[in-house]
């Protein structure tokens, strides 16, 4: 059977770390995710040329196959997003030149604070 998770692949600007509000060029990404698609099967099934999910998908070699193209593109910093089956299975990592960090998502939720209860009425 297998453990299904659902990836976004995103290629960074050189500048900053920030997905959400830098990407590279086009042309660039265009590059890296052709790379990507040509030595591994698996990446097709799991992203679009765009790099956004297709299906939910088994890519256990998704580590090896973008180190071994962050090698290939050593001034790209790359981002993979996984959310797994399990609610709490969220995690990102970054590759650059043949190295990869991984961080967990992490879920905070704030004290109790008995001013900011609210009163609501149910009839």
């Amino acid at each position: 059977m297998g453990y299904y998770t659902k990836y976004d692949f995103y290629i960074l600007k050189k500048e900053t770390n920030d997905y959400r509000l830098s990407f590279c060029e086009k042309k660039e990404r265009d590059q890296v995710i052709n790379r990507l698609f040509e030595i591994s099967e698996d990446a097709r099934y799991a992203i679009n040329e765009d790099g956004n999910p297709i299906k939910e998908c088994k890519w256990y070699g998704h580590e090896k196959d973008i180190l071994h193209v962050s090698v290939e593109f050593p001034d790209v910093i790359m981002a993979l997003h996984g959310e797994g089956e399990e609610r709490t299975d969220c995690w990102r990592k970054y590759f650059k030149n043949g190295k990869v960090q991984y961080c967990q998502a992490e879920v905070f939720f704030e004290k109790y604070d008995e001013n900011k209860l609210v009163k609501k009425v149910t009839s």
